[in-house]
């Protein structure tokens, strides 16, 4: 998780350095947020000894995932609590948009004219 944090800053910083003034970089933080979120909740929700113990980071994971996807109608969002019973379809589901948004994220970084300083 260090590399992985170290390296969302650095491509974080990079966006800003080559895409000054676009939405691009703050578009990567919140959706690697969300990434990070799916991956910790996804921990949690199977380790029946830590969820006893982590509802409450389970559901601020859940929150934080349901909140990047307010615009997704498409997934029953009040079915995504700690008290739920584990739905692979709507996991799966909510994995699709995650990997659908990293891939509009790159195709919108493809298009974007490098500023030169």
């Amino acid at each position: 998780m260090k590399t992985w944090f170290v390296d969302h800053l650095v491509i974080r910083s990079n966006l800003n350095s080559y895409f000054p003034g676009e939405d691009i970089k703050d578009r990567w933080h919140y959706y690697s947020d969300a990434l990070t979120a799916y991956y910790f909740a996804t921990i949690i929700y199977f380790r029946e000894e830590v969820r006893a113990d982590g509802k409450e980071d389970l559901q601020g994971f859940l929150v934080r995932i349901r909140n990047y996807f307010s615009d997704k109608k498409e997934i029953n969002w009040d079915r995504f609590t700690t008290e739920m019973t584990f739905n692979m379809d709507m996991w799966d589901a909510v994995r699709l948009l995650l990997l659908g948004r990293g891939d509009e994220i790159i195709k919108d970084v493809i298009k974007l004219p490098i500023k030169v300083f």
